[in-house]
C-alpha cells in the first residue's frame, strides 16, 4: 500500500479564459488578495517539520478523521493508522519555497529532496492546496506543476 499512496501527482483541468463587461467581474477582479487565516501556516510548517523529521505519528496528527488526500488517486484518512502509512509513504522530503492564502485554501509550493527511503529520483518541486479549518487539515491536494520550459536549442554555424 505504501507505494501505492507515494506515486502520482494530481490532474487537474485547466478552465479557458475569457473577458467579461459585466461590472461584477470588474470588481471582484480588483478585490484584495485572500488574508491569511490564522493557524493555516503553523500547522503546515507542524506537518511539514514532522514529516522531514520521519515522526509519521506526529505528520499524521495534523490531519482530521476521514481527512481526503489526492494525488494521482483519492484516498480518505478515515483512521489514524491510514494517516500514518500514507505520511510515511511519501517518498520525499520537502523544503517550503511559499504559502500563499487562497479565500478557502492555501497553496504551498515545495522543493522536494531525497527522502528517508530513498524513492524521491530527482527532487524537482511540488505544490500542495490545504484545506485547514479547526486546527488539522482537511484535504491535502497535491497539482500537477508543469515541468519548466526550456529555450529552444538554436544549432551553431
Amino acid at each position: 500500500m505504501r507505494r501505492l499512496l507515494a506515486a502520482g501527482l494530481a490532474t487537474i483541468a485547466a478552465a479557458g479564459c475569457g473577458g467579461s463587461h459585466h461590472p461584477a467581474a470588474h470588481r471582484a477582479a480588483a478585490q484584495p488578495k485572500a488574508a491569511p487565516r490564522p493557524g493555516d501556516e503553523r500547522v503546515i510548517r507542524g506537518w511539514n517539520r514532522a514529516e522531514n523529521a520521519g515522526d509519521y505519528r506526529r505528520a499524521a496528527s495534523y490531519f482530521a478523521p476521514g481527512a481526503v488526500v489526492t494525488q494521482d488517486y483519492v484516498l480518505a484518512l478515515t483512521t489514524r493508522r491510514l494517516a500514518i502509512e500514507w505520511n510515511s509513504g511519501l517518498p520525499c522530503r520537502a523544503d517550503i519555497t511559499f504559502i500563499r492564502p487562497e479565500p478557502a485554501t492555501t497553496l504551498v509550493g515545495f522543493n522536494l529532496r531525497e527522502g528517508r527511503g530513498g524513492g524521491c529520483r530527482g527532487g524537482g518541486s511540488a505544490q500542495v492546496r490545504f484545506t485547514i479549518r479547526g486546527g488539522l487539515i482537511r484535504r491535502w491536494q497535491q497539482l500537477l506543476v508543469p515541468p519548466a520550459r526550456q529555450a529552444p536549442q538554436i544549432p551553431a554555424t
